[in-house]
């Protein structure tokens, strides 16, 4: 057994790994139950409004331009936004845009 002293230095740096990755774990875990990890916010505080350009050749009133969407967490905005969708303009939208992109 030649290669045994390769095999610990394998082995010692499995250990070192798993105990940075255990070290890591460990203190996101007491950062976190202490309420002082760090937050992901993966929803946008802001938003850009976009309008939709006008394809050659096809009417302008055709083309809808987006809305504005809130980023209210508030539950009272929330359900005006909800109570002012009007749920038959989606089928309206998807056929001016089958009709937006059948003329392309």
């Amino acid at each position: 057994m030649k290669n045994d002293k390769g095999f610990a230095q394998i082995i010692l740096i499995v250990i070192l790994v798993f105990a940075v990755v255990a070290a890591s774990a460990i203190s996101y875990y007491v950062l976190k139950s202490q309420g002082q990890a760090p937050v992901v916010n993966t929803i946008p505080t802001t938003y850009v409004p976009v309008a939709s350009p006008t394809p050659k050749g096809s009417p302008s009133s055709s083309v809808k331009t987006t809305t504005n969407i809130s980023s209210s967490t508030d539950i009272n905005s929330i359900q005006t936004d909800i109570s002012n969708t009007n749920l038959n303009s989606v089928d309206s939208d998807l056929n001016s845009l089958n009709t937006s992109a059948g003329s392309l």
